[in-house]
């Protein structure tokens, strides 16, 4: 199962997250560390283990939208660690 929470216009905290959906993987995408209450902060595209959960942080999908040098360069650092996150 995957679940989706768009966080822009709600107030939404880690604890909420887990107790309800008891994530065993979760992809945080841009600087939302801090709107979810997580205790610690970690760099983006590094897998973290917490509280029985392998979290990866993303950059924001505006960042991976296009075709640019860049763009493609974030997609990469994304897939590489979705594949350690996931075991591939």
């Amino acid at each position: 199962d995957v679940a989706i929470i768009n966080i822009q216009n709600q107030s939404v905290q880690y604890k909420q997250i887990k107790q309800l959906l008891q994530p065993s993987y979760l992809l945080l995408m841009g600087n939302v560390i801090k709107k979810i209450s997580l205790p610690f902060i970690f760099p983006e595209y590094k897998v973290q283990q917490y509280d029985n959960c392998d979290m990866l942080i993303a950059s924001d999908l505006e960042k991976l939208l296009g075709q640019t040098e860049a763009v493609k360069i974030e997609k990469r650092r994304l897939w590489e660690s979705l594949k350690l996150i996931f075991k591939l």
